[in-house]
């Protein structure tokens, strides 16, 4: 089974590419838990956490606001993880500034932006591993630790902190290219409630800061 994850504060409009996503897929053995942050604080490493503790799937799929992938994205993650099952996997996920709506179906308005995830497929550093489309093992994700909830401190780099320590146990980080999905661009073009917290330096320290401890495992 495969365990969707998917954070949100923006509520139901966000999660409804992801839904109507889902509703597609090729393969059919799958749970989506939903996380609905208050909108008035940074939560999201607690969020995945209160996730991955309910989670049943022996694979987690990433799916964050705005998502749409393809039809056999599940399939995709399953199979890569099948042939591979102590990796961590990313996938291209490149943005549009706006779509609009038919029938039900959501169409990009404008023509998406290159990022590179697009142009570079196989194995990747760990830094490049990132939560907006992506999968892990719950059991690797669990043994480590989960998401480091004192990261929320700051709203830069949940997906480094946890990925730094997937690749501190052992673990390998694979694009998987032929698994695209395709996003509204809510960083940039909408006001984020928590953009004001960002800082990457202080991440970069954190996460030298952490490199030598152990998080306890996720129970």
């Amino acid at each position: 089974m495969i365990s969707v994850l998917s954070p949100t504060i923006r509520g139901l409009q966000a999660l409804r590419p992801i839904e109507q996503s889902l509703n597609a897929q090729s393969f059919t053995d799958w749970e989506w838990l939903v996380e609905f942050g208050n909108g008035r604080e940074h939560s999201l490493n607690r969020d995945f956490n209160s996730m991955l503790r309910r989670a049943r799937g022996e694979l987690v799929v990433f799916a964050e606001d705005w998502v749409w992938f393809p039809l056999d994205g599940l399939e995709r993650f399953w199979d890569a993880y099948r042939a591979m099952p102590q990796c961590f996997f990313t996938a291209p996920v490149p943005k549009s500034p706006a779509f609009w709506e038919m029938d039900g179906n959501l169409f990009y308005k404008h023509p998406l932006e290159l990022e590179w995830r697009s142009e570079n497929p196989g194995w990747v550093h760990w830094m490049n591993w990132e939560a907006d489309w992506a999968a892990a093992p719950l059991g690797v994700l669990k043994s480590i630790g989960g998401f480091d909830e004192r990261m929320d401190q700051k709203w830069s780099n949940d997906n480094q902190n946890v990925s730094f320590r997937a690749f501190r146990a052992g673990c390998k980080f694979w694009n998987v290219i032929d698994n695209p999905a395709v996003a509204l661009s809510h960083d940039k073009y909408w006001k984020h409630p928590f953009r004001h917290l960002h800082d990457a330096e202080w991440s970069e320290r954190q996460i030298k800061r952490f490199e030598n401890e152990q998080l306890p495992p996720l129970t």
